[in-house]
């Protein structure tokens, strides 16, 4: 077909123009598309802390699926940057320093002890970004900046309650081993404060240090101290060895543990009958929506679901609704008052969220384990299983 000189220049031009619109529409819709919310991890992935690390990055990974699956928050899809503490305090705060400052995250969780987590909030008293803290159990950790929030309950609010079941099951004489840090002497003391209240006794007090090669004779004041019981505040590789010594010099009473899905100490095979402990509230209702989130930790662990894999994906979603609903990430009040709200808008792995006024964890629901059969099981006060 001829088509004559001047159509053909015209439909040229309509092709062009068209064609030309509709790349600043491509190019348009592209730069419309949301920014990611950007989390920085600064987590224990090796170290004394690892155990817990591994559990919560694995939550924390789950979370972020959950979200991008679901077409993001808002449109926006989660972006997880790491770093690795190495549970050491100068490394975790470098790793921190970077994530804030050259990363440029939105929020930065930290699942980190709290000999790291205290530098740390130092470091970033200034910083523009909120913290979600994770690990870090000491009652102090409110005072150590305004840009704050953390995941978990304080040892106030936890090693009290330990101690109280300690009493409840007629110990009366007990022995306290705990890390000659920071954490562990204000875990200890929250205990201790709480038992002889109650009437309790506190036979002997063994501080230990970190990464030592042997405690047999810090073990030896245990065995011959006449403590039927301990309060363990011991973790990782340096609890199951000092459980493992003070199996060896013949001690065969029981410890009472904090936080025990995380410390090894099933693992070993004195640990049967002899190992309680309690933690804040992990998949403990009955719903369909958490046995199938505990089902998703199954399966990217190959190991039951423990309690920091829900610490990790509730500081996710968490952070990321906060991220997103405060508009400007980088206001630390804005990201700081939607947490209150936002904190219970998905279905939580550690249960329902209340905080104090400096956006500290409380009043969490408190779940009792023993150790059976290489595994720690869910208890009632009176030590009997739970079906």
């Amino acid at each position: 077909m001829n088509v004559p000189r001047k159509t053909l220049g015209a439909l040229v031009g309509v092709v062009c123009c068209g064609a030309i619109a509709g790349t600043a529409y491509s190019a348009a819709h592209v730069r419309a598309a949301p920014k990611p919310i950007v989390l920085g991890l600064n987590n224990m992935f090796t170290g004394q802390g690892a155990p817990f690390g591994a559990q919560y990055y694995a939550g924390a990974k789950v979370a972020v699926q959950e979200i991008n699956d679901a077409g993001g928050i808002n449109g926006r899809k989660v972006k997880l940057v790491v770093a690795d503490s190495k549970t050491d305090p100068v490394q975790g705060t470098q790793a921190a320093l970077k994530l804030v400052n050259s990363n440029k995250v939105d929020a930065l969780l930290c699942n980190c002890f709290t000999t790291i987590m205290f530098p740390i909030a130092h470091a970033l008293r200034s910083a523009h970004t909120v913290v979600f803290s994770s690990a870090s159990s000491a009652p102090a950790l409110a005072s150590q900046a305004n840009n704050i929030v953390s995941t978990i309950p304080t040892d106030d609010q936890v090693a009290p309650v330990l101690a109280r079941w300690a009493y409840s099951l007629k110990y009366r004489d007990v022995g306290v081993v705990a890390p000659n840090d920071q954490i562990g002497q204000a875990e200890a003391g929250q205990f201790v404060k709480t038992f002889t209240k109650l009437g309790g006794k506190i036979l002997t007090t063994v501080q230990t240090n970190d990464n030592l090669p042997d405690y047999t004779t810090e073990m030896q004041r245990v065995a011959t101290s006449g403590a039927k019981a301990l309060y363990f505040g011991s973790v990782a590789a340096d609890g199951q060895l000092q459980f493992r010594e003070l199996n060896q010099l013949g001690w065969k009473g029981v410890v009472f543990v904090l936080y025990p899905t995380g410390n090894g100490l099933n693992a070993d095979p004195d640990a049967n009958g002899r190992v309680f402990g309690i933690e804040p509230g992990f998949g403990i209702d009955k719903s369909k929506a958490t046995a199938a989130l505990k089902a998703k930790f199954k399966r990217a662990t190959k190991k039951p679901a423990q309690y920091y894999n829900g610490v990790g994906y509730d500081a996710v979603q968490m952070a990321a609704r906060a991220v997103a609903a405060a508009g400007n990430p980088h206001s630390v009040k804005a990201v700081q008052r939607v947490v209150l709200k936002q904190a219970n808008s998905f279905h939580q792995a550690t249960g329902r969220f209340t905080f104090d006024d400096h956006y500290i964890r409380i009043n969490p629901t408190v779940v009792f384990y023993a150790a059976r059969d290489g595994q720690f099981v869910q208890v009632d006060e009176k030590g009997n299983a739970v079906s």
